[in-house]
């Protein structure tokens, strides 16, 4: 049960200090001198309460409520009351077991309102309030000196207060909105009628032009029939001619695919020939081209190098021939020499000396001589060897630049590579996730349908299950259990199909909230697949680049290996050419010794025979010098015949070697022969094939010119049909007649004819007509709806002041009952009771309390005297509560008017009301004191209220 728990004030009047008042249900008893502040917990609670008027508060402003100080405590800051409630049984809708509500004022007027220290506003503690029935200004609240008010108040006033203990509001406020309904309802009506007159008029002179209007519509469209027809013949004419066309042109595009097929063939099978001499082509080029070009090249080769041999030899039998001539004329020519010198010799004997000088000197002549022969051909060699070294380099960079050219290439695919440890593996890892991922893309697409499809038909229950709600209080048999409706019925339905449209609202709120889920992974599921896609695209195209690398590779490998061979041939060619350099630059001065020495002879000679005769030192060196070019031609002849010797032997090595080659170059053409004559024939098939392609092609060109023509025919008659269908749009909805041309042309010109003969027609009559029916009809139902708006509406008020007047009349007659007996038990004086001013339309007037003495005289309440107006007003106080009771009531000296007497009968009422509920009660009687749950003692020092509680 809702009850006041305890009640805590710090600074709020006299309670300067925190001071908390703990409540429980039953009678609380808060007693203290006059001036103790005992009154101030009563200001408290309907402070807190969210009472607006601070004069019912005992206050001139609202600083006042605030502690003003004295000379034991300072002025507070600002006041603070905080009630706190039990909500065990959940009368509020917090889910809390105590509900705490407090409000702060400050100096400055401001109040604040907190709901379990949660700042709120007025009205939303107000709303939180009114779930309980607590109303700050209710009347469970008597402060002090309002006790007198319940008798005092107009009648028109306590009218009200008996309306709102029956519960009447709710009557009220509907037929207030019906009756705003009501006025908006005849002011609507009073608008159609008007326009409803109005457009009768109208429509009446309209019927006459609309006839006539009529009579031309038909006419035209008898003609606008008749012309559809008749392009309806010409359609189907001109289709049929169309599909004759299409006949012949699908029969032409047969013969041109029988040709084209036949053609198709005939390349199909030169294409296998020309395979065929492919395939003997590469066996020959590789079998016997590389052999062949071989052969061929080595049997050049030879050719070459015999005729050079040749050539060489035949210089070679030459110069012998000229070296033996040569050594004839030197050998008679040292004969005569000789001779001579012999007769000269024997008249000088001095002679012999001298010559023995000069014999040595002519053998190093001959030493010097024969390192000048070695120095020419070293000199000779040399060039040879440079002329080598520069070719071996041209060949060098030649493969330096295929090297360049390979590395850029792979530099370039290198490059374009995305993963470079890309592999196949990885490839088909990509692609099994790519099956997976469009595989959960499939099942969560499955899903989805499956959700949605949940969805729909929960949100079809719903609908149904809500039009089920509509229709059951319009019911008198339950269409599920067969029984029939009463309100707790109605109440048990409403509850269940409530639980189930809950349910099922959850149902698809979790639907939803699956089907988002899936939006967001199939949006991840499908970027992941494109991703993948890409991947996979990537990776051949990696793969087929890191093939194209690997195979670079392998040439640059190549390309090394014979770079690496030339270097190593090139470093062999500078070393020898080093070799030859040195031995060169050593004998350079070799022709400058040589003719040193050879002046040094000639001196010695000449030195030698001054006194000898000139005869015969001519003749002597004469003689030296046959002697010297005769060992010069034995020596060239012996050598020229070593050559010689060597260059024949090479030549039958070399016509050996030639008639070898020259014989496997023939049995190499005649191993082929056979195969060559195999690819004559099939050259000459494919020559004929072509041939034959030629005039198939020849036949499909004169088909596609026939064919050519009957599309154009077929274009023509299809523009026809177009522009016909395109006339016939202006046609739409048109009934086609099943007739010849001939007959729907005559039946054309008469009905032409009759409409020339009409005349002008007012056409717009038949639009205005059937908007001004269409509207007239509208505006008549709109009447219609609105008079019977406004019937129900008048019922519906007639029904509310029945039932309003009804539940009135129940209350008032329930409380003047106990009214009655409430004031019988406190009071001898007579009988009071309640009655109404108007007695037939009680809600035109008031509601008088009525005393009758014994003697059966009867008295108005205000002339009774002031305790006696008390015991009126807790006898009318008591019958509301037990009509209409509240969680607690607060009462500040209710009997602050009464003697011992009435005050004893006044606890003994308390007694019994007191029963149940809550009663937080102000009071100087001692019965009240004595027949309370706790007591409260209230004192004051020095300006501060202080509270002592006692349990009983």
């Amino acid at each position: 049960m809702l009850y006041i728990k305890k009640l805590v004030m710090y600074g709020f009047k006299s309670f300067v200090k925190k001071t908390e008042v703990p409540f429980s249900p039953g009678i609380n008893v808060i007693v203290g001198a006059n001036g103790s502040g005992k009154s101030n917990i009563s200001d408290a609670l309907c402070f807190v309460l969210g009472r607006l008027s601070i004069k019912s508060m005992r206050a001139a402003k609202a600083g006042n409520l605030i502690f003003l100080g004295s000379k034991a405590a300072a002025p507070s800051k600002e006041a603070i009351v905080e009630m706190v409630m039990d909500n065990s049984d959940r009368t509020f809708s917090l889910d809390s077991d105590e509900i705490s509500i407090k409000r702060i004022v400050r100096r400055n007027g401001q109040s604040i309102y907190k709901i379990n220290d949660e700042v709120k506003t007025r009205q939303e503690v107000l709303f939180l309030l009114a779930q309980g029935g607590i109303d700050p200004n209710g009347f469970n609240i008597v402060l002090q000196g309002e006790i007198q008010n319940f008798v005092r108040m107009q009648p028109e006033e306590r009218r009200k207060v008996i309306e709102e203990v029956s519960g009447i509001s709710i009557y009220e406020t509907r037929k207030e909105k019906s009756l705003s309904e009501l006025e908006k309802t005849e002011e609507k009506l009073k608008e159609v009628v008007a326009i409803l007159r109005e457009r009768t008029i109208y429509l009446n002179n309209l019927e006459k032009e609309r006839q006539q209007a009529l009579k031309f519509k038909k006419l035209e469209s008898d003609v606008k029939k008749f012309k559809a027809s008749i392009i309806y013949v010409d359609i189907t004419q001109k289709k049929k001619s169309s599909e004759e066309i299409n006949s012949k042109v699908s029969n032409k595009n047969k013969e041109i695919e029988k040709e084209k097929k036949l053609i198709l063939e005939i390349k199909t099978e030169i294409e296998n020939l020309e395979l065929k001499i492919n395939s003997i082509n590469s066996t020959i080029q590789k079998s016997t081209g590389l052999e062949q070009e071989r052969l061929n090249q080595e049997i050049a080769n030879i050719r070459a190098e015999l005729a050079g041999m040749n050539v060489r030899a035949e210089n070679f039998d030459n110069k012998l021939s000229s070296i033996s001539k040569g050594k004839q004329e030197l050998n008679e020519l040292i004969r005569n020499s000789e001779l001579s010198i012999k007769e000269l010799n024997k008249g000088a004997p001095s002679m012999i000396k001298n010559q023995k000088e000069i014999d040595l000197k002519k053998q190093e002549l001959e030493k010097i001589e024969e390192q000048r022969k070695k120095f020419y051909v070293t000199k000779s060699e040399l060039k040879s060897l440079k002329e080598r070294i520069q070719e071996k380099k041209s060949t060098l960079n030649s493969y330096n630049n295929e090297s360049e050219f390979l590395m850029k290439q792979m530099k370039s695919l290198s490059q374009e590579i995305s993963d470079s440890k890309m592999s196949q593996e990885k490839i088909d890892r990509l692609k099994i996730s790519l099956s997976e991922k469009k595989s959960l893309l499939e099942d969560l697409r499955n899903k989805e349908i499956i959700l949605e499809k949940l969805s729909g038909t929960s949100e079809y229950e719903i609908d149904k299950q809500k039009k089920l709600i509509e229709k059951i209080s319009k019911m008198d048999i339950c269409p599920m259990c067969q029984s029939r409706i009463t309100k707790e019925h109605i109440e048990t339905m409403h509850k269940e199909i409530h639980e189930k449209v809950e349910s099922l609202e959850k149902e698809i709120e979790n639907s939803d909230k699956e089907i988002n889920e899936i939006y967001k992974r199939k949006n991840i599921l499908n970027q992941q697949i494109e991703q993948a896609n890409i991947e996979i695209s990537k990776g051949n195209s990696d793969l087929i680049k890191l093939s194209n690398i690997n195979e670079k590779q392998n040439q640059v490998k190549s390309v090394q290996e014979k770079i690496d061979y030339i270097k190593g041939e090139i470093s062999e060619l500078i070393k020898r050419e080093k070799n030859l350099e040195s031995n060169f630059d050593n004998n350079s001065n070799i022709e400058q010794k040589y003719e040193t020495l050879k002046i040094e002879v000639q001196e010695i000679s000449m030195r030698n025979q001054e006194n000898v005769d000139s005869e015969i030192s001519f003749k002597q060196r004469e003689l030296e010098r046959s002697k010297v070019a005769l060992k010069q031609f034995m020596r060239e002849e012996e050598d020229l015949i070593s050559e010689m010797k060597e260059i024949k032997n090479r030549i039958e090595e070399k016509e050996k070697t030639l008639e070898k080659k020259k014989k496997l170059e023939s049995e190499l053409v005649e191993k082929f022969q056979k195969m060559i004559s195999e690819r004559d024939s099939l050259q000459k098939k494919i020559r004929d094939n072509e041939i034959e392609i030629s005039k198939k092609q020849n036949n499909v060109y004169n088909f596609e010119q026939e064919l050519n023509n009957l599309k154009i025919d077929f274009a023509r008659v299809s523009a026809e049909i177009e522009n016909l269908e395109t006339e016939i749009l202006n046609f739409p909805d048109v009934e086609i007649i099943k007739a010849n041309k001939e007959s729907l042309s005559e039946r054309l010109a008469k009905t032409q004819e009759q409409l020339s003969q009409i005349g002008s027609v007012n056409l717009r009559s038949l639009e205005v007509y059937d908007s001004i029916k269409k509207e007239y009809d509208l505006i008549k139902e709109k009447t219609e709806i609105i008079s019977k708006e406004k019937e129900g509406i008048l019922k519906i008020i007639q029904e509310i002041d029945i039932k309003k007047k009804k539940t009135f009349l129940q209350t008032l007659n329930s409380l003047n009952e106990i009214f009655s007996r409430n004031f019988s038990q406190l009071s001898q004086k007579g009988n009071v009771f309640l009655e109404l001013e108007d007695k037939k339309e009680p809600f035109n007037g008031g509601v008088n309390i009525i005393v009758k003495t014994g003697h059966g005289k009867y008295f108005d309440v205000k002339s009774l005297s002031g305790g006696e107006q008390t015991l009126v007003a807790l006898s009318l106080i008591f019958g509301i509560q037990e009509l209409k009771p509240y969680y607690f009531y607060i009462f500040d000296e209710i009997d602050a008017a009464l003697d011992k007497r009435n005050s004893e009968r006044l606890a003994d009422l308390l007694k019994k009301y007191m029963q149940n509920g809550q009663y937080i009660v102000i009071s100087h009687n001692d019965e009240v004191i004595s027949n309370s749950t706790n007591l409260y003692g209230v004192s004051m020092h020095d300006g501060i209220s202080k509270i002592i509680s006692l349990k009983l």
